[in-house]
C-alpha cells in the first residue's frame, strides 16, 4: 500500500470505465461485489458452519484457494509494519487515499487516522461508542506486493487476519467466520466478508468486517469496512458512502 500521490484531475466513478468496475454495497450487513452482474464464486449456505473440521486460512495462503463460507480465519502474528503514513483527512467532503480511492463523508463518522502497519496511503473515518468498546471504521488505501500481499483472495484473507490480531480492534484475538466471498474473474477483484464474535461487549452481536481488493500491477487497492452488526444506522451510512466510491485515474 504505497506512498505515491496519484493525480486527481480525472475522477471516475468506480462503476465506469474498462479498468475499474468495483461497486460496494452493504445491504443488511452483507457486502457484495457487483461487477458486470458476475456471480459469486461461493454463495452462503444455510448448512455452512464453523467447526473444528473447517480448514483455516494460514499465513502462507496455502488453503486460500479453497476458502468458502463457514471457514474459520484466525489472527496472524507476523503482519507487516511497513506503513506509517496513515491519515484521517476530509478534503472537499471526501476521504481520499493518495493511492486513488475515495468515498464521501459518512454521517455520524469522523476523520481519524488508524495505523494498521500494512495498509499504505490509508485514509479513514471512524465512529466510536461512548461508554463501550468497539468502533466502526471505513478505510481506503493500498497494499504492497513486497509486504507479502500477492493473489487477491490471499490478500483479503491476510487483511482479515491482521485486523483481528490487532489490539487496536480486539484484545482477545477472536476467530472470524467467512460469511461471503465474491470474485470477479475478469479483473481479479475480490470482496470478502467475515463475522467476528465480540464476547463480553455490550450487545454481543459481533462485528461485520468486509475487505475489497482490486489488484493493480505493483500494488492492490483496498477498501475495508468494520461495523458492529447491531448498529443499523452505521451500516446504512456506510452503504450510502460506499455507493459513492470512486477512483482517481
Amino acid at each position: 500500500v504505497l506512498a505515491t500521490v496519484v493525480s486527481t484531475s480525472d475522477v471516475l466513478p468506480v462503476t465506469s470505465g474498462l479498468i475499474i468496475s468495483l461497486v460496494l454495497q452493504m445491504v443488511g450487513g452483507l457486502l457484495f461485489l457487483l461487477n458486470n452482474r458476475s456471480q459469486p464464486t461461493s454463495q452462503p449456505s444455510p448448512s455452512a458452519s464453523q467447526d473444528g473440521a473447517s480448514p483455516t486460512a494460514s499465513a502462507s495462503g496455502s488453503s486460500d484457494a479453497g476458502i468458502k463460507v463457514g471457514y474459520a480465519v484466525r489472527g496472524e502474528s507476523n503482519c507487516p509494519t511497513t506503513a506509517n503514513d496513515a491519515q484521517g483527512v476530509l478534503t472537499d467532503g471526501r476521504i481520499t487515499s493518495p493511492g486513488g480511492l475515495s468515498y464521501p463523508e459518512i454521517q455520524g463518522f469522523s476523520p481519524s487516522p488508524i495505523n494498521y502497519g500494512f495498509i499504505h496511503q490509508s485514509n479513514t473515518m471512524t465512529k466510536t461508542y461512548s461508554g463501550q468498546e468497539g468502533q466502526a471504521v471505513v478505510t481506503v488505501g493500498t497494499l504492497k506486493t513486497e509486504d507479502g500481499f500477492g493473489e487477491a483472495t490471499s490478500s483479503a484473507l491476510r487483511v482479515v487476519r491482521c485486523v483481528i490480531s490487532n489490539p487496536k480492534f480486539y484484545s482477545n484475538n477472536p476467530t472470524a467466520e467467512v460469511t461471503q466471498i465474491t470474485e470477479n474473474k475478469d479483473d481479479g477483484t475480490v470482496v470478502l466478508q467475515v463475522h467476528i464474535p465480540t464476547e463480553g461487549r455490550t450487545g454481543n452481536a459481533g462485528d461485520r468486517l468486509a475487505v475489497a481488493i482490486y489488484p493493480e500491477k505493483s500494488r492492490k487497492q483496498v477498501v475495508l469496512s468494520l461495523v458492529p452488526q447491531d448498529d443499523s444506522s452505521a451500516l446504512e451510512a456506510v452503504n450510502t458512502a460506499l455507493a459513492g466510491l470512486s477512483l482517481n485515474s
